[in-house]
């Protein structure tokens, strides 16, 4: 379950917090724009998250990775977010 303290580590000045709760938390980056939904997980006695994304509010979410904890969960968006301001690079 997500803390108080957990959600408190969210900088809102990179993130709208659009809805947070003990179960899951939806985000809008401000740099992308892209939707993020992290859910909790509760796994044999270990809390952990799963990661769903979408680029535009009408798309539909897409499963996108998995995260140990909240605050893992919020470096593993903000490297996708650097990635997507970086250009997808090709070979």
């Amino acid at each position: 379950m997500f803390t108080q303290k957990d959600l408190s580590f969210i900088d809102r000045g990179k993130f709208t917090v659009l809805e947070s709760g003990a179960m899951a938390v939806t985000l809008r980056s401000r740099s992308t724009g892209h939707y993020w939904h992290i859910v909790y997980e509760e796994n044999a006695g270990k809390g952990s998250c799963r990661i769903y994304h979408r680029h535009h509010e009408a798309a539909p979410y897409h499963y996108h990775g998995h995260a140990k904890t909240l605050g893992s969960a919020v470096r593993k968006i903000l490297s996708h977010d650097e990635f997507q301001l970086g250009g997808r690079k090709y070979s």
